[in-house]
């Protein structure tokens, strides 16, 4: 489904978005969605996403304030930029670091 995206960072948004789900459900606690939310979540934003194809350059902008190149902040700011311009979802924070007894399951 991304590989219809003409520019490399949309396409990355855009598998993203409709990726299989990372976050495990199993966790006590921690919030997840399922497979068909994802599906539904990309269904919601693919006209946005068809639009940033045509004019990338509200990503390209966004992009350019990565300190540094690392895969992990890459992806982080893709998602960043998904949910606070694309998605009707809030962002109560983010670079919050998730510890459970002494170590760090994730960010």
């Amino acid at each position: 489904m991304p590989e219809r995206f003409k520019h490399p960072r949309v396409r990355d948004l855009a598998w993203i978005i409709g990726s299989p789900v990372l976050l495990r459900p199993d966790q006590p606690n921690m919030p997840s969605v399922s497979d068909s939310d994802c599906e539904q979540l990309f269904a919601e934003a693919l006209p946005y996403l068809q639009e940033l194809d045509e004019n990338p350059q509200p990503l390209l902008d966004f992009l350019e304030q990565l300190p540094g190149h690392r895969v992990g902040r890459y992806f982080e700011a893709l998602t960043n930029y998904w949910l606070r311009n694309i998605s009707s979802r809030d962002v109560v924070t983010n670079n919050l670091q998730l510890i459970r007894d002494k170590q760090t399951l994730g960010e």
